[in-house]
């Protein structure tokens, strides 16, 4: 291992994550942090882990049963910490004790929020940004929930849960109990949005909104971005509603059945909160097959560079497919937006599609010997997969099998959240390069192809 492997940007956010999971673990094993017996050593790192990566997968049945009042302020500060970036908040102590930072450390923060800016400007944008949104999304959900005591608590938990797309709710039934309120679910939307946008991309909405004499075009990151997110939550909501129109799901709390009106307000939440946020309004485990399936595939592709949210990201997804057209039509390069994309970019995101899928199958593997057949329902290869899926996209959907997973099985999924937290690619740029790498050519050969 070279000496400066440690200083790599790859490195320096693996360890993060994974120094601040293990002392989250560490205090959810206090007795203060719960209020009956301690959780395992596994329950609590699982619990942590799905906290800093933003993910919302919970060990056990009630977190609502489980955490003390003390312990959701836990789980509050680890969410917060794991959806602005270790890294980012590494940076903020180094300005605060006035120490130098390193060339390795603001690049792994440029990387990680797909930002051109100054390091020390990124972070004033970024905490600047997270404040207001925050704060205005508690002010908001609090006017609901004024009938609820502890309101204020559970307005500000939901604001950070749902702008950093964490998808942890404090309330018994989760957002279930909300299901009809359409104040509430359209917040939520509103917060996941903007959270899993991107910082970049909101800053450039933002100046696009100001008056000036001369309106600025959007960079192609912004285009690429908004267009495949509104795609992705159009397509997603009237594929939902195609698929669960007449089903049990959309039943409604009394078994009356929802009006058209609540249900495409399920059909919006559900269809959002795919983008890696993990709340739910329906019952997962009663949705069909197909919708499950279509489920685990915009849980992969997830937000975009630079948010919260985890999974592939949406310009990883896009530039694979205008890879593949152009392929398709015979073209020498990938062109998009009228722009010519990197081929290193392209190889970039062809890399993390391929690494993702690989993991994902992995996972399913390793979960299927290891989880005993009783916990499983009528479909265990689609539950499984689901869960290994909503895992590495660090969603935090289940159909409920989560809690009863063995111990070895939760730590594989932890593994997993942190994976898809600091993104496969990172995991591989840890590996050293070959040092013969660029010293030796060899001949080129053709192969069959199919």
């Amino acid at each position: 291992m070279k000496p400066g492997f440690w200083k790599s940007p790859s490195a320096v956010a693996v360890g993060s994550y994974l120094g601040i999971a293990l002392i989250g673990m560490l205090v959810l094993r206090l007795p203060a942090s719960v209020q009956g017996e301690p959780l395992s050593m596994i329950d609590a790192l699982f619990l942590s882990t799905s906290a800093v990566c933003v993910t919302g997968l919970s060990p056990v049945e009630s977190l609502s049963d489980t955490l003390s009042p003390f312990g959701w302020k836990v789980l509050l500060a680890l969410i917060q910490i794991g959806g602005m970036g270790l890294v980012l908040l590494g940076t903020l102590l180094f300005a605060v004790v006035g120490r130098r930072l390193s060339v390795h450390h603001a690049k792994a923060i440029g990387e990680s929020y797909a930002e051109p800016l100054g390091v020390f400007a990124l972070v004033r944008r970024v905490l600047l940004v997270t404040v207001i949104l925050e704060l205005l999304g508690a002010v908001v959900l609090q006017r609901f929930l004024t009938d609820r005591p502890g309101s204020w608590f559970d307005a500000a938990f939901h604001s950070v849960s749902a702008f950093c797309n964490a998808g942890f709710s404090t309330f018994p039934g989760g957002m279930q109990d909300y299901q009809t309120h359409w104040g509430m679910n359209l917040t939520i939307v509103c917060l996941i949005l903007v959270g899993g946008l991107g910082f970049r991309v909101l800053a450039e909405v933002c100046r696009g909104c100001l008056p000036r004499r001369e309106k600025r075009r959007f960079s192609l990151h912004t285009r690429i971005v908004l267009w495949t997110s509104g795609a992705l939550i159009l397509g997603g909501m009237a594929l939902f509603l195609a698929l669960e129109w007449t089903g049990r799901p959309l039943d409604g709390l009394d078994g009356r059945g929802l009006s058209s009106g609540h249900k495409v307000l399920a059909g919006l939440f559900q269809s959002v909160t795919l983008r890696t946020a993990g709340f739910n309004t329906v019952d997962i485990d009663k949705l069909r097959s197909a919708t499950l399936l279509f489920f685990c595939l915009w849980m992969l592709i997830g937000g975009s560079p630079g948010s919260t949210a985890g999974g592939m990201k949406t310009v990883t997804w896009v530039l694979v497919l205008s890879s593949v057209w152009a392929q398709i039509r015979g073209r020498s390069k990938t062109t998009l937006g009228g722009r010519t994309i990197l081929a290193q970019q392209v190889r970039h995101a062809m890399t993390v599609m391929a690494v993702y899928l690989l993991m994902l199958m992995t996972v399913v593997i390793v979960l299927i010997e290891v989880i005993p057949d009783h916990v499983l329902g009528d479909r265990p290869l689609l539950e499984v997969v689901f869960e290994s899926a909503s895992a590495l996209g660090t969603v935090g959907l289940s159909t409920g099998i989560t809690p009863e997973i063995p111990g070895f099985g939760k730590f594989i999924l932890a593994v997993t959240m942190l994976v898809g937290r600091v993104g496969p690619l990172t995991l591989v740029l840890l590996i050293p390069p070959s040092s013969g790498d660029g010293k030796i050519s060899y001949p080129e050969e053709p192969v069959g192809l199919g």
